[in-house]
């Protein structure tokens, strides 16, 4: 089989040219590409030429991964794999290199959602009002990994003045595209068609009980995704999604349902946390020093426009909070690369001892 003989429906689902640019070192193999459209706890499946199949790591696959050369598949990731004699099973030989990458960290554990996405969509209920600190997290998190943003507010029946809510989001974070919508009865549906376009891949993200899964059981037209009931006393529910799944809706754009978290911990660097924060990050280009913490410093244009009332003083904390919280982020992530410089050190001298040259020659 050979992936050009079914070009539509990778296209269908997102394939372009940079991927395919990205794949042909695997189309020499005679590998062909596939898209994860299902992830459960390294049970994955996948759209390849043929149709959608089963997908396993290969053995040469776990090897690299081990080594943390390869790293291990997620919802959206655009494969390579090898054929078994199961036409309905394939091998996952390696990875392309990602666009874009929705990161998420929940009670001290972070972890890799989804790849390749083009919008993330952070669903809010405001059914127990509008928490913006938490949206800005999630916004410094959609920053630090490429994507696009938007804000759904959801369940918006249950609420007197939806518009408020909307005018207020809108006065905290510029010009990010927000959505209004209850799912039950499809009011706001309408508006989502200029997010929801074809080809696009839009993850969906926020707290359990936002109202995900209701969501994209409305886009879809028929309840493909679990539900399940919220807490009166704080808005939230339980993980109805305890897997990623990559549905195809009508429109022809590509969801990601994710599991929901109880809490949002910032994933990115400082410097992707501070450009989330545009018109504070604006700001601070005017500073007397390039090195301002915007604290206590002679010359500050963030406090000065603090104290003149240009940025609210909710928002500048919560600003402040989050660079602290990236700064010990980068802190983890540098011994995290510096393990992966040992491992793939290791690899080195084994295939120097083991006299494996191949395609690597050790030097």
């Amino acid at each position: 089989m050979h992936y050009s003989d079914n070009i539509h429906l990778l296209e269908q689902y997102g394939w372009n040219s940079r991927f395919a640019e990205n794949f042909e070192p695997y189309r020499c193999q005679g590998l062909i590409p596939a898209r994860v459209v299902r992830d459960g706890r390294e049970r994955y499946r996948g759209i390849h030429p043929g149709g959608e199949a089963a997908l396993t790591l290969s053995g040469s696959f776990r090897y690299l991964l081990d080594l943390g050369v390869q790293p291990m598949p997620v919802i959206g990731d655009w494969c390579a794999l090898s054929s078994t004699d199961d036409p309905a099973h394939f091998r996952i030989e390696g990875i392309l290199p990602r666009a874009t990458v929705l990161h998420r960290r929940s009670c001290g554990d972070e972890d890799l959602s989804a790849a390749n996405v083009d919008v993330i969509g952070i669903v809010s209920s405001i059914a127990k009002g509008l928490n913006l600190r938490r949206i800005e997290r999630f916004l410094a998190n959609v920053q630090s990994g490429g994507a696009q943003g938007a804000l759904i507010l959801t369940k918006i029946d249950l609420v007197d003045e939806p518009e408020a809510y909307k005018r207020r989001a809108a006065a905290r974070f510029g010009e990010l595209p927000i959505y209004l919508v209850d799912s039950i009865s499809g009011t706001g549906a309408g508006e989502l068609s200029d997010l929801f376009l074809p080809g696009r891949t839009i993850a969906l993200t926020g707290i359990s009980g936002a109202g995900k899964s209701t969501l994209i059981n409305l886009l879809l037209g028929s309840s493909m995704a679990r539900t399940s009931a919220v807490r009166d006393s704080d808005g939230r529910g339980r993980h109805t999604t305890t897997e990623r799944v990559l549905f195809r809706i009508p429109s022809g754009a590509l969801v990601i349902d994710t599991p929901g978290v109880r809490s949002v911990g910032i994933t990115g660097s400082e410097a992707s946390t501070e450009a989330s924060f545009d018109d504070i990050a604006r700001l601070a280009e005017a500073c007397r020093f390039s090195d301002c913490t915007h604290r206590n410093e002679p010359g500050c244009a963030v406090r000065k426009a603090l104290l003149a009332g240009e940025i609210e003083q909710d928002r500048y904390l919560n600003y402040l909070q989050l660079l602290h919280e990236a700064s010990a982020g980068e802190v983890d992530e540098r011994e995290r690369r510096r393990e992966k410089d040992r491992r793939f050190g290791r690899l080195r001298y084994t295939m120097r001892k083991e006299g494996r040259r191949g395609g690597f020659d050790g030097r």
